[in-house]
């Protein structure tokens, strides 16, 4: 028996490709045995955690999405169940913001932040709930972060 915590589990992060948060869940997942399925709009920043993931002998499955696309979005959890089998682990990190006057918000803006931030998370768990019901367990970690710079300047 393997001493990993993980070993055997699905996960699936969002927002796995700059560096933070999803990316360095994302490697302990997969170090801890876990076989892990990592998405994000930037191909590039994925590949970079799917390099990271594979120099330690972990597996891992890269899935660009964009999160604020419901079609995606909503294919997202078939297509990593059909590669790994059932997600044991969904960890929402994926955020979208930023900081700026509140009278220079779009509404496309506003929507494209209500799907990521809302939307997706809500979405993703009552994809995955079903099969962690079924199997009597599961995991899920909903957080942001941000890094995002404040504007000089008064927000109006």
């Amino acid at each position: 028996m393997s001493s990993k915590s993980c070993a055997g589990l699905v996960a699936l992060v969002t927002g796995a490709s700059k560096g933070g948060c999803g990316t360095a869940i994302a490697q302990r997942l997969a170090a801890e045995g876990a076989r892990v399925a990592i998405t994000a709009r930037s191909a590039n920043g994925l590949e970079r955690t799917r390099k990271a993931i594979a120099a330690q002998g972990g597996e891992v499955l890269c899935l660009v999405c964009d999160l604020a696309d419901p079609l995606q979005r909503e294919a997202l959890v078939p297509r990593v169940e059909a590669q790994f089998g059932g997600i044991d682990i969904l960890v929402n990190n994926a955020a979208a913001g930023g900081y700026k006057p509140f009278t220079e918000w779009t509404l496309a803006e506003l929507e494209a932040m209500q799907q990521v931030n809302v939307w997706a998370p809500w979405r993703l768990a009552q994809q995955v709930l079903p099969g962690m019901r079924a199997r009597g367990c599961g995991w899920i970690l909903n957080l942001t972060s941000s890094v995002a710079e404040l504007p000089a300047g008064p927000p109006f």
